[in-house]
């Protein structure tokens, strides 16, 4: 069984720190190769293609993304690379590709998210095309003119991204000054992340600092009454979402290839280099792939020394040991959050339902879709939480987390707690659920205010 360490990083932090601290690491555990979370293969035309045919609003996404970190990248890589790939690349020792391209997972997605990709697109297009049509056109532009360039050279590429993320932001400002504030407070979501591992290496941290700039962002769009800003906002947390729910695909495929390639170059002990979120979900499939993980380096973004971790066999085997019956794990908060957004997203479409059926029965459009309107805002949300957790204990979006509603003792939650819990949601929304957040952390099980009264919790499904 081979021996494999690991080296947690933050995509763009000090190069010369991270070389300092990945030559220390690599040399300590006398690693004789170098595993690094980067595409094995390049990603193809016909790829992107299938990507963008299948699922465009994740594509977009992925594009908001690249603008949004362009100016990081270029700051602290000088190139569109992330800091540990560039870093590893100039150790004197084997270094390896490991990962999946983003956009070939995208290409192999499911039915039910290539259904709501298109759905929520058309909704948009439907309700104003001119702005969703233009927005869609800018970045598509912008994300084959990144690619474009990056295939002659890295560095030009990143400072295309840059320089189209400073164009969009001037032309918003004479626009709207709103719109231009929320492209700025997107635009600062990854170094909000970052900045929380200066203080602690803890996930929940980091999460809970995301969330007072992503109030920001959704309160600057909803100021602005910007169609521009909701959609760009669906486009980055429908990215963000596939990202999440992809990770463990990702980890389960990198741990395999570790094996598969140590195994034929004969390496005894290696070292992988990965994002943070990583570390965890290959360290559980380490053992299923014959691999030994022991130890893990944390670090802390811009400043030295990090730690190191010991992982001893039982905490890597624990998962194994876990009933299947029962759900016991609870959700994790950036689960929840992910969950939360996909409902929301949802239900924005459901909410017209009743305000067009009403305007086309008493042909009275005005009138009958305002208060079509109020009546969805009133009861769809109650009936479509209430109706699928009771009936398959869980929402579309907790379906696509892994998430289901339970009873304190792991058994299917009933109608009465679903009701009850979803009477009380309103209270939990307060400032955008900024009050079930807070409610989340300090319960011991994890839960908001309906939960609490209802005796329910969210728990991973089995």
């Amino acid at each position: 069984m081979s021996r494999l360490s690991l080296f947690g990083a933050i995509h763009f932090d000090r190069r010369a720190k991270v070389a300092d601290e990945l030559s220390a690491f690599v040399a300590s555990e006398d690693a004789e190769a170098v595993f690094v979370e980067w595409p094995e293969h390049p990603l193809s035309r016909r790829a992107a293609l299938r990507a963008l045919l299948a699922v465009p609003l994740l594509v977009l996404g992925g594009i908001v993304l690249d603008l949004v970190r362009a100016p990081y990248y270029l700051l602290f890589n000088r190139r569109l690379d992330s800091t540990e790939h560039i870093v590893a690349a100039q150790l004197d020792c084997p270094v390896h590709g490991i990962d999946r391209h983003p956009w070939t997972l995208m290409a192999t997605a499911g039915p039910i998210v290539i259904a709501l990709n298109w759905l929520v697109l058309f909704a948009l297009l439907a309700i104003a095309p001119l702005a969703a049509g233009i927005t869609s056109a800018v970045l598509l532009v912008a994300g084959v003119a990144i690619r474009a360039v990056t295939r002659w050279n890295r560095t030009g590429g990143v400072l295309v991204g840059t320089v189209a993320l400073v164009a969009l932001i001037g032309v918003s400002v004479a626009v709207d000054p709103f719109l231009a504030g929320f492209a700025l407070a997107l635009t600062a979501l990854p170094v909000a992340t970052a900045a929380a591992l200066v203080v602690s290496t803890n996930t929940t941290v980091a999460v809970a600092t995301r969330i007072p700039v992503l109030v920001v962002v959704i309160a600057m769009a909803l100021a602005a009454d910007s169609l521009v800003g909701w959609f760009v906002l669906m486009m980055f947390l429908a990215f963000s979402m596939f990202v999440t729910r992809t990770l463990d695909t990702r980890n389960e495929h990198m741990a395999e290839r570790i094996a598969t390639i140590a195994d034929e170059e004969g390496y005894d002990a290696a070292v992988l280099v990965t994002g943070m979120a990583h570390l965890s979900g290959v360290a559980d499939h380490a053992s299923d792939a014959g691999l030994t993980v022991e130890r893990a380096y944390l670090p802390r973004w811009l400043r030295a020394p990090g730690r190191i971790e010991e992982i001893s066999p039982a905490e890597a085997d624990e998962s194994a040991a876990t009933t299947d019956t029962v759900p016991t794990e609870l959700g994790s908060t950036g689960a929840r959050a992910a969950a939360s957004v996909v409902d929301f997203v949802a239900l924005g479409v459901l909410v017209w339902i009743p305000a067009f059926t009403l305007g086309i029965v008493t042909r009275s459009l005005l009138d009958s879709f305002l208060a079509g309107i109020i009546a969805g805002i009133v009861l769809t949300p109650l009936t479509y939480y209430v109706l699928l957790e009771a009936r398959y204990g869980r929402t579309l979006g907790k379906h696509l987390e892994g998430l289901v509603v339970t009873a304190a003792d792991g058994s299917r939650a009933s109608m009465r707690a679903c009701l009850l819990r979803n009477l009380l949601r309103p209270v939990d929304f307060v400032v955008f659920y900024l009050f079930g957040f807070v409610l989340v952390l300090v319960t011991d099980r994890d839960q908001r205010l309906g939960d609490l009264v209802a005796e329910t919790e969210i728990r991973v499904r089995s």
